[in-house]
């Protein structure tokens, strides 16, 4: 082969993406449909919220020698400022702010189940996710299309997958595999992120 043959076919042969490339589309894909935690950070928002004004309400209040605002506030705070720590309440209260805390902490921490399925693009610039709904429709529309199946419940989403089978056929175990088989296929066509669980029960009908 000459060299203009060469270079001839290496402008026919398109370049693929960089692993760099596919690195950033990844992320990128994994920023966008990332699930938001508006529960916890509303819970913490009024939390605080709430904690902060009335502690400028007392404040304001004993600065300048007037009564407190809040009805009981002040009997309230001298209970709590002579109770002892190793009282029962005191460490009642104490255990219930801190499993409260902990909670949120874990739940900002922890993955959550997001709204969507992001699919791989490859491309930083392009992002693509399907909905649960969406899912379990193509998943459900795959499930049908195995001779055998009577009818098809599709629940979950972007983690699990689980598909219910109805089928009159007797002892067929071998249909459930083949189900399941069709819908991991049909999943790795869709080239996801994170492969959701594919999980399959069949039930015989009379």
């Amino acid at each position: 082969m000459t060299s203009l043959q060469e270079a001839s076919q290496t402008q026919r042969t398109p370049a693929g993406p960089s692993p760099a490339g596919v690195r950033d589309a990844r992320r990128t894909a994994v920023r966008v449909f990332r699930p938001q935690r508006s529960l916890p950070a509303a819970v913490a928002a009024v939390s605080v919220a709430v904690v902060g004004g009335m502690a400028v309400a007392v404040t304001t209040a004993g600065a300048g020698g007037t009564p407190s605002p809040l009805t009981g506030i002040d009997g309230s705070l001298s209970r709590v400022s002579s109770t002892p720590w190793e009282a029962p309440e005191a460490m009642v209260l104490s255990a219930v702010a801190a499993a409260v805390g902990l909670t949120l902490v874990l739940t900002a921490l922890l993955p959550g189940t997001g709204g969507h399925l992001a699919l791989r693009t490859d491309d930083r610039d392009t992002v693509a996710g399907l909905t649960r709904r969406g899912l379990r429709d193509i998943l459900a529309v795959e499930a049908r299309g195995v001779d055998g199946v009577g009818s098809v419940r599709v629940r979950g989403g972007s983690r699990t997958v689980r598909i219910e089978v109805r089928t009159h056929i007797r002892e067929a175990g071998w249909l459930g595999e083949r189900v399941e088989a069709v819908v991991r296929r049909r999943v790795e066509d869709l080239r996801p992120l994170r492969a959701p669980r594919v999980v399959v029960r069949l039930r015989e009908e009379a």
